[in-house]
């Protein structure tokens, strides 16, 4: 890691590089903490760039009570595309810190945004389920603990927490001889009670400084000359790097396995503890051997201060980002005013009708001004919807973590116990002799099932992902093959069907009127199709159909029966579906 740090370019030769006529512009995405920026490191790092990097880089800064103040919503990174259009943005980093709330944190992805797009995960060792989910809509991601990068997919980077600028020696005399600084969450440190109430104890004099922050807290920390250290999870936290570069002698419990090793040297740099009377031990002989502190506190300082601080840390960020992304094959920084075929096909949506479109309740959505559906903004490409619809991505971190519904093997037994038996007899109503079936979008196969058992001979079904058709095939013993990969409606096939059906399907098409060409291929003369969808009946912009990472159109009643009369196709009934938001729709041919 050294070798990277002591390579690593300046600021101002990698903007010289880029040929660059006027400042970066970097837009640093965060929430202020509700008990203000003292908590917020992302915060810091802003004041790291204005106080070192002005000359080069213009910083800006918004989310929930930030400078450009933008509220928490599904459509959040909606409103930072305007800004990042309306401010000329060349870089976008998302900091992770400060929110006090987790859907804000993990669950605002920034698809539609074309300028690189770096995310800064830092507590991987609470979220890092959630954090891989987010990772794989950025162009980089760093993270502040080493044994978290694997995990975070292969555009991930190692970029450890650092020093603010507030974190330096102001000089004090040391007259606390020991001491901790931080707070201590019952509930979650019970290790770090323990030891602190276990050091209350057995070492005289020992402080405990908890609502300390910035500048107070350097202060303070100038006048300890060991501070003691105790990681949540294994962490190497701010703690480590900001009592260092105070001057302070640091003993922290031993962190295995996660970089402490390959930044500081135990007995050289810092002092590592096995267990409390380890601890005690310790303190005890650094409280009589002053220069022996002195030499580690010193050593650990100058490293903090060569090669940790908020100055240095960014400097390494923007060397990855030069090199992985603004330095490829020559590639100048994106600018709005050169805009890709997906970008303009953002800006300039029409209809599936092909009529014009108009702004709608939600900023994420156009509207039809004929047949009332809503745009999704975002085009999405055919990659992105394979890696979205993934068996591990989408059927198990999505599902379980922003959709908070059940991982695709439980919805597989739960299905067949609630909607399954009302989907299957509400077909029966409108086709009673049924031999074969087609379903589309079929994970996680409960509904196949439950026609096998219930008298229908021949089942087949489409899915995105290879590895959610053998599983939906083994898991309940379909024939092999019975279950086709892919995307519909690219679908080669001569057999016709009695019924084509999907259930929450349609809205996540991109093409419906080449989707519902392909389903009239599919049908036999007098085959229907079933299909359930979210149907708008009037709902405000909180409506919780807008999910904009997945439901492409959202239809009226009057609008998917323009649909289906564009394709020739006719409409039997429309009924309320299964869940308070949808519509079964079932036709034919005419």
């Amino acid at each position: 890691m050294f070798n990277f740090f002591e390579n690593a370019i300046e600021i101002k030769e990698i903007i010289e590089k880029l040929k660059y006529e006027r400042k970066l512009k970097i837009l640093l995405v965060y929430s202020i903490h509700p008990s203000g920026k003292t908590i917020t490191l992302p915060e810091w790092i802003k004041e790291a760039i204005k106080l070192y990097y002005s000359d080069y880089i213009e910083v800006f800064a918004c989310g929930p009570s930030n400078e450009i103040s933008i509220s928490d919503s599904s459509d959040f990174y909606v409103k930072v595309n305007n800004v990042i259009k309306e401010k000329n943005i060349d870089i976008l980093i998302d900091i992770e810190g400060g929110a006090a709330n987790l859907d804000f944190m993990f669950r605002r992805f920034p698809t539609g945004i074309t300028i690189p797009k770096i995310f800064w995960a830092i507590d991987t060792h609470q979220f890092l389920s959630l954090q891989k989910v987010k990772a794989k809509y950025f162009d980089i991601v760093f993270s502040a603990q080493k044994n978290a990068v694997k995990e975070l997919g292969n555009n991930a980077y190692w970029l450890p927490a650092g020093a603010s600028i507030y974190d330096e020696d102001y000089g004090f005399k040391r007259d606390i001889n020991c001491a901790f600084i931080g707070n201590v969450i019952p509930s979650l440190h019970k290790t770090r009670k323990e030891l602190i109430d276990f050091l209350k104890i057995n070492i005289p004099g020992f402080g405990f400084f908890s609502n300390v922050f910035l500048e107070n807290k350097a202060r303070l920390a100038s006048r300890i000359k060991i501070m003691v250290n105790q990681s949540l999870k294994n962490d190497i936290n701010f703690r480590v790097f900001e009592s260092m570069a105070c001057g302070c002698m640091l003993i922290t419990d031993k962190i295995i396995n996660n970089g402490m090793e390959d930044l500081f040297q135990d007995g050289k740099d810092l002092i590592m503890f096995s267990s409390r009377e380890d601890l005690k031990k310790k303190i005890q002989y650094y409280t009589s051997h002053e220069q022996e502190r002195k030499n580690i506190a010193k050593s650990g300082q100058e490293k903090v201060l060569k090669y940790f601080t908020h100055e240095k840390i960014f400097k390494y960020m923007m060397n990855v980002i030069f090199e992985k992304i603004l330095n490829n094959n020559n590639k100048e920084i994106p600018v709005m005013d050169k805009m890709d075929k997906k970008e303009k096909l953002q800006i300039e949506s029409k209809c599936w009708c092909g009529d014009d479109v108009k702004n709608s309740i939600h900023l994420a959505y156009n509207q039809c001004i004929n047949c009332d559906t809503f745009i999704l903004k975002n085009v999405f490409t055919e990659e992105e919807i394979k890696k979205f619809y993934g068996f591990k991505e989408y059927w198990h971190e999505y599902q379980t973590q922003i959709s908070h519904h059940p991982p695709i093997e439980t919805r597989a037994i739960n299905d067949i116990k609630d909607r399954v038996p009302v989907w299957f007899k509400t077909l029966k109503k409108y086709k009673n002799k049924i031999n074969n079936i087609f379903e589309i979008g079929c994970a996680p196969g409960s509904f196949l099932k439950y026609c096998l058992d219930n008298g229908i001979k021949n089942i087949a079904g489409m899915e995105v992902d290879l590895d959610t058709c053998k599983f939906i095939e083994k898991n309940f013993n379909f024939p092999q093959k019975s279950i086709t990969a892919g995307l519909f409606p690219e679908l080669n096939t001569k057999r016709k069907f009695d019924v084509v059906c999907g259930f929450d399907l349609i809205e996540h098409i991109q093409d419906p009127i080449k989707a519902m060409k392909k389903v009239k291929s599919l049908l036999k003369k007098d085959g229907i199709f079933f299909f359930q969808t979210p149907c708008y009946r009037g709902e405000n912009e909180q409506w919780e159909q807008f999910r904009t990472d997945e439901h492409v159109f959202l239809y009226t009643e009057n609008g998917f029966r323009k649909l289906l009369d564009v394709v020739d196709l006719k409409v039997v009934d429309i009924i309320p579906g299964y869940f308070r938001d949808d519509m079964f729709v079932i036709g034919g041919l005419k």
